[in-house]
């Protein structure tokens, strides 16, 4: 399943699904899809909480794994590739009511990008 996060400019809207993130190009007059581009290659970590530069120039995600997660930096150039930032600590946290650490590999604990200032 494909979800709109924000527009980039003009025609273009970013979209994510399960392990990508994606470029859609509208028409002039917004009718149809012009052309869909892929930002990530496959296989890499699944990208969550995309936010756009100020300049609106570049992007920035977290990758997210098994018990981890990585800041990266994405230019919007044609043919660029995600530059890893740095390390994120993930906090898995803790049932009250039974004590237990939440299971690896869920979202919870994974902390979430909500601005580029």
């Amino acid at each position: 399943m494909v979800h709109p996060r924000l527009w980039l400019e003009g025609r273009s809207l970013l979209c994510a699904c399960e392990d990508n993130l994606l470029r859609v190009v509208f028409t002039a007059d917004f009718a149809a899809d012009e052309r869909t581009e892929q930002l990530l290659s496959a296989g890499g970590p699944r990208p969550t909480g995309a936010v756009l530069s100020l300049d609106g120039r570049a992007l920035a995600y977290l990758g997210t794994g098994l018990g981890e997660a990585v800041l990266y930096r994405l230019d919007l150039a044609p043919g660029a590739r995600p530059v890893a930032v740095t390390g994120v600590p993930v906090q898995a946290p803790v049932r009250p009511e039974t004590g237990r650490t939440v299971l690896p590999g869920t979202d919870r604990g994974t902390p979430v990008l909500t601005a580029w200032l």
